[in-house]
């Protein structure tokens, strides 16, 4: 559930139209851009890494993967999402998607049934 709050919460951060201040600031401040991206990324890495403790302490999320790795490749898949895709329903749909191939590589069964919870709530 966290992860599906997470996700709601960043959305206004990566907004994908030519109007966000996030394009416009890689458009016309590149040297500003990065440096944005730059604390995006250790925010994003902070909540990321938070939940995966939080889920292996529930038993939601095996106890053996290798958190950094698993922020890693979040983060990577998210981060590329928003940079290659301009429609906002699509950029949505992968990021859903993106969060369910993420959760289900970490999950326990208990963790599985409660990412299956998630999905029809958005349905």
């Amino acid at each position: 559930e966290q992860n599906f709050q997470l996700k709601r919460n960043f959305k206004e951060v990566f907004k994908s139209a030519e109007s966000s201040p996030i394009y416009q600031l890689k458009k016309h401040y590149p040297e500003v851009y990065a440096k944005a991206i730059n604390n995006q990324i250790e925010i994003c890495q902070h909540f990321f890494r938070q939940n995966i403790e939080k889920g292996i302490a529930e038993g939601l999320y095996r106890k053996e993967i290798e958190i950094e790795n698993y922020i890693t490749f979040y983060y990577t898949l998210i981060f590329s999402i928003n940079e290659t895709v301009s429609s906002e329903r699509e950029v949505y749909k992968l990021e859903t998607e993106a969060l369910e191939y993420h959760t289900r590589a970490m999950a326990t069964a208990t963790g599985i049934i409660e990412l299956e919870k998630n999905l029809s709530n958005l349905n």
